[in-house]
């Protein structure tokens, strides 16, 4: 008698299949998930808990940059180093101008009285000479030796005039330098004053830096103390509530008054995560990530922290 022999792949697909997770339809995955869920709320229901999440939000660590601080100490100074030094460089262009103008008056002066000098020498040489004309003595020595006497003193008084040109200029000229010298000597010493000034500067800002860093840290350890203090009450709940095993006569408002809505909403935020993930685990990875991506009401139940979670968990 032929006997009909199935091939090796069709065994091996058949055994596939029977060890396979029977599907569940995604309804009723969705609404048995959400009875358990409910059913385990329940028992937190006569405490009447507020979500209310504890907030341990720390401050931005203060970071000391020495560059930085300079240049702000640089920028509060700005305006006063502006205004003292272009004071000491105002002052002194103000006074050299006013010591040129003093040299071109005294330039203007001398050519005006060396022209009177040489109109006043033309006119009694002119003098003597038209006289002595007159008198037929025009080639005496005598009026020679007149005109002759005149140039030497036109000159003397010309070199006299100058003299005292060259000598005032001088001492303009010096005075110019002097102030030159004021103001190199102003501006060194103000680089002294505002060098002092700067660190002074610096110093405050980096100690406010500082007065707000040990501040920062203070209120940072403090919310680290909070948070530990926060997860050892936490596991001395969880423990309580497990060994409770959830009795009907359960006082939740008594575990609320001992340790807080928050940590008590926590730990049933942590247990419904555990239910959701027990159950879904059973189930085709298919139909378990479809249901949680689709389910509105899960995600309500369980938080978008839950369903990411357990989405991660399931693609796994």
């Amino acid at each position: 008698m032929y006997k009909y022999r199935i091939d090796d792949e069709t065994t091996k697909k058949v055994v596939e299949l029977a060890n396979k997770p029977k599907k569940i339809e995604d309804n009723k995955v969705e609404t048995d998930l959400i009875n358990k869920i409910n059913d385990y709320n329940a028992n937190f229901e006569q405490a009447k808990l507020e979500i209310e999440a504890p907030v341990y939000e720390r401050m931005e660590d203060v970071k000391i940059d020495n560059d930085k601080i300079k240049e702000q100490a640089e920028n509060e100074l700005y305006e006063y180093k502006k205004t003292s030094t272009d004071k000491i460089n105002n002052d002194t262009v103000e006074n050299i101008n006013n010591l040129e103008n003093s040299k071109i008056k005294l330039k203007d002066n001398f050519e005006t009285e060396k022209a009177n000098m040489d109109s006043y020498y033309t006119r009694v040489k002119q003098v003597v000479s038209d006289d002595a004309l007159k008198r037929g003595l025009s080639r005496s020595s005598i009026v020679i030796n007149q005109l002759d006497a005149f140039n030497k003193d036109q000159i003397e008084n010309y070199n006299k005039l100058n003299k005292e040109l060259t000598s005032s200029i001088n001492s303009i000229d010096m005075e110019i330098n002097n102030a030159k010298t004021a103001q190199e000597n102003a501006l060194n010493e103000f680089d002294i004053t505002y060098a002092v000034k700067l660190q002074e500067k610096i110093n405050s800002l980096t100690q406010d830096l500082l007065d707000k860093q040990e501040k920062v840290i203070k209120y940072n350890n403090e919310i680290t103390e909070k948070e530990k203090e926060y997860e050892q009450d936490y596991k001395k709940l969880e423990e309580e509530l497990r060994q409770s095993n959830w009795d009907k006569e359960l006082d939740l408002m008594a575990y609320a008054g001992k340790y807080g809505t928050n940590m008590l909403e926590k730990y049933k935020t942590t247990q419904v995560y555990n239910i959701a993930k027990d159950y879904l685990k059973t189930l085709d990875s298919a139909v378990a990530i479809s249901t949680l991506q689709n389910s509105q009401e899960l995600k309500k139940l369980l938080g978008e922290e839950n369903i990411t979670k357990l989405l991660t968990e399931l693609n796994k």
